[in-house]
């Protein structure tokens, strides 16, 4: 099999018999040095960003490394409905993903990469299992949960607003428990709420990143932990607007250049 052929996304599905997650694989060698665990943001926010994460799972390949990036449990193709998505369920979708990367890619390392509240719950997986993490990457994660669902809530209600001017047909179709056309089960929902990384006391791998877009917001003290744990810890800003703060769609939505040159060159430094 070529290089090539390696590299192009294979479909898997993996993890327990009763509620398999499907995810893709992309393989830069046949025993790549290092894998890749990609999670991705849920909800409205994976469109806009599913650009960028095929580009950079690209990238890492072609520098000979594997990537497998997953639909958390009740999203995707992954098994569960919308309204079985909980937030436990992620964290333990995390363990299942670092797994089967180890045992189905052949990794000598396991590194993760978390995007928005997909890195929260990256955090909260390294935290709470026994990942042996080489390294973990974070591109604005979610720090506060409360902060994220009053930000969220506020867009939903500009957008609902918007939709019952152009379509007042369309005002008995919002679900209660949906936001920004997403499903959130209440059982999520406070789960979000009570989310806080500052509560987290360990760092989360050997190396750690972290890139922000959006200055220097308070961290909750958990930056402050990762940097004072021993570990090697860097901290990136980058002037470049994120994915998902635009409204183009998956075709039109920017490539974030920066950022995906930044994680390239930390997760593979030696690489030409």
């Amino acid at each position: 099999m070529s290089a090539l052929d390696m590299s192009a996304p294979t479909p898997v599905f993996f993890g327990p018999e009763d509620s398999r997650l499907y995810g893709v694989v992309r393989r830069g060698s046949a025993r790549p040095a290092l894998g890749v665990v990609v999670c991705p943001p849920p909800g409205d926010e994976y469109p806009a960003s599913l650009r960028g994460l095929r580009l950079l799972e690209q990238r890492l390949a072609d520098r000979g490394l594997a990537t497998l990036r997953f639909d958390w449990f009740g999203t995707g193709d992954s098994a569960g409905a919308g309204d079985e998505q909980r937030l436990e369920r992620w964290v333990a979708d995390v363990g299942h993903a670092v797994a089967h990367a180890r045992r189905a890619l052949a990794c000598d390392a396991v590194a993760l990469v978390g995007v928005r509240l997909g890195g929260s719950v990256g955090a909260l997986a390294a935290a709470e299992l026994t990942l042996d993490l080489a390294a973990a990457a974070f591109w604005d994660p979610v720090v506060v949960g409360r902060d994220y669902l009053a930000r969220k809530r506020g867009d939903q209600r500009a957008w609902r607003a918007d939709e019952v001017i152009e379509r007042p047909e369309s005002k008995p179709f919002f679900g209660p428990n949906e936001l920004l056309g997403y499903d959130l089960p209440p059982e999520l929902d406070r789960a979000i709420g009570r989310l806080d990384l500052g509560a987290i006391h360990t760092a989360p791998a050997k190396r750690v990143l972290l890139v922000r877009h959006d200055g220097t917001p308070k961290e909750g003290g958990w930056w402050e932990t990762v940097t004072r744990s021993g570990v090697d810890a860097q901290r990136v800003n980058v002037d470049e607007r994120p994915p998902w703060q635009t409204d183009a769609g998956f075709d039109a939505a920017p490539v974030p250049t920066q950022t995906l040159a930044t994680l390239v060159r930390w997760l593979a430094p030696e690489a030409p």
